[in-house]
């Protein structure tokens, strides 16, 4: 375990809670030698802090022999070259503390390249004047020096790279692409886990699906996404994914990079946002994880709200009710001990499938094809075909089952239900 030095910068007048910063150190696998706090009435555009701090700085570098400085914000480019060459020691500030953890934590291959394009792209813009002290040797005639040259080298060397995984990323998007067309047409409609890292995610997740992923009390344990089939009702099987873990302040090259992966956030049917209903700061890390879901554009797909860890609640009330079939947005939950883990399988269910329609559907014989799909998945109550060869079939459809109706109703024409029923009728027609 490599240790390291830590510098904890607030602005005066405003309170700064260091412990999730120490927690994602922890999570580095980093342990830290020595602590240094400094309090600004403003930043320094030149070193970030006020040179005094970067003495004081230094000595405790020295003192206990550290070779790493972890600071928590993020600096620019000059910035970091500058406090590095006061420290004589490497720094990293808060996006490369992440970035170092998801490369630690990255298995599959599509989570590697993800982890070194949000690296690549970081390192872009520390590049910058990494080399002025061999532009002396400039030589005559107009000719540029060797240190202009090497850092063109670097440039043009990481820009070939960056492509190459880019367009690695384009790939891994078509093929899920492909694969939620073939999930949608086998009616299996797609559940995403989100919320913020450390929430338990993956633990409830484990309980959902009866898996036995990687479930540990560190911040990013889980990175690459998992996909596993879950029963929710008779018949009914879903497809749940784990997602990786949001935190404040995320880096935008980890949320570009991460696009592939995200996009099962954005295609899915429902979302679970898990939060940590123990956690102090319980309503501005859910305003945290909505920001970056409509970031991602993500806004807008269904949510249930999932409050885990509720067996750390002393105290804790069952305020879990259903009101006959009005659907419900929140659940308490614990995936220590099971329990909620039956009520939010019914509120899953709920809120993907609802309330069957029975409607009827008039097809021609050239969309055959459509009358198959239709049985494939299940859908097909009775078939009768009329004097003029047409085929009139009785459709029963859930809420699940409507963007599949939609896709194809220039195909058929909807004919009145049994009984004109017109709020029936006005179910079918609205679908």
């Amino acid at each position: 375990m490599n240790e390291v030095g830590v510098l904890i910068v607030s602005l005066k007048g405003s309170y700064y809670d260091p412990s999730e910063f120490y927690e994602l150190i922890r999570s580095a696998n980093l342990e830290i030698k020595f602590s240094c706090s400094a309090i600004l009435d403003k930043f320094d555009p030149k070193s970030y802090v006020r040179s005094g701090k970067l003495d004081e700085l230094k000595d405790l570098v020295s003192v206990n022999n550290t070779s790493f400085v972890v600071v928590n914000r993020d600096i620019s480019s000059s910035q970091h070259r500058n406090i590095q060459r006061k420290l004589c020691c490497q720094l990293i500030d808060r996006t490369g503390l992440i970035l170092n953890i998801f490369a630690q934590r990255a298995r599959s291959f599509e989570g590697r390249v993800q982890v070194e394009l949000a690296q690549l792209d970081y390192l872009k813009s520390k590049l910058t004047r990494e080399w002025t002290h061999l532009e002396r040797q400039r030589g005559g005639l107009g000719l540029r020096g060797p240190g202009e040259t090497q850092l063109e080298t670097d440039r043009r060397l990481l820009g070939v790279r960056i492509k190459q995984l880019s367009t690695r990323l384009k790939k891994i998007k078509s093929r899920r692409r492909l694969a939620g067309g073939l999930r949608k047409k086998r009616g299996r409609p797609t559940v995403a886990l989100v919320g913020y890292t450390n929430a338990g995610k993956s633990s409830l997740f484990n309980v959902l699906t009866k898996s036995d992923i990687e479930a540990r009390d560190l911040m990013f344990a889980t990175l690459d996404p998992t996909t596993r089939a879950m029963e929710v009702g008779r018949d009914k099987r879903i497809l749940l994914t784990d997602t990786v873990g949001f935190i404040e302040n995320l880096p935008p090259t980890l949320i570009a990079a991460f696009g592939a992966t995200l996009e099962e956030t954005i295609k899915s049917q429902l979302i679970l946002h898990v939060v940590d209903a123990a956690h102090p700061e319980l309503y501005e890390r859910i305003d945290v994880v909505n920001k970056i879901l409509r970031m991602i554009g993500a806004g807008n797909v269904p949510t249930v709200m999932v409050y885990n860890k509720s067996d750390l609640l002393e105290g804790l009330k069952q305020k879990n009710k259903s009101i006959g079939n009005k659907l419900i947005d929140s659940v308490e939950v614990s995936a220590i001990n099971k329990q909620g883990i039956s009520l939010l399988k019914r509120i899953i269910e709920e809120n993907l499938y609802g309330a069957k329609n029975r409607i009827t559907v008039k097809l021609s014989q050239s969309v055959g094809r459509l009358r198959a799909l239709f049985y494939d998945r299940g859908l097909v109550l009775a078939e009768v075909v009329d004097r003029t060869g047409d085929i009139i079939l009785e459709l029963e459809v859930d809420r699940f089952e409507r963007d599949l109706v939609l896709k194809y109703k220039d195909s058929y024409e909807l004919l009145p239900t049994d009984g004109h029923n017109p709020d029936q009728e006005l179910a079918a027609r609205s679908i």
